[in-house]
């Protein structure tokens, strides 16, 4: 999957190697990045798990199929994600989570 990466608070592209933890090695925000679908490109950030929040659009793992996010609950290295018209997914609070920001347009 080709990925492109843009900064919109540098209003720049960004290589992958200017990444650092998927965030502009400038201005340290998170970049939108190109996920590619079935349904189209979209914008999304890869953020932690521990920083999703409610009615946040985020895809189900593996899948590019993205679900809002209805209520989530912690404990120390786990979050317990329940996501609308599915199930509660858990997710490590270091992993990765692809968050739905629009259509890529850019």
């Amino acid at each position: 999957m080709k990925t492109d990466n843009y900064c919109t608070n540098c209003d720049e592209y960004k290589t992958d190697k200017e990444l650092v933890n998927y965030k502009c090695n400038i201005c340290n925000e998170y970049v939108l990045s190109k996920f590619s679908t079935s349904n189209g490109d979209k914008a999304i950030k890869r953020i932690l798990a521990s920083e999703v929040e409610a009615n946040d659009m985020i895809t189900i793992p593996y899948t590019d199929d993205f679900r809002r996010v209805l209520g989530i609950s912690y404990n120390e290295t786990e979050a317990l994600i329940g996501l609308q018209e599915y199930r509660r997914i858990k997710i490590r609070l270091n992993s990765r989570v692809e968050k739905l920001e629009g259509a890529w347009y850019l």
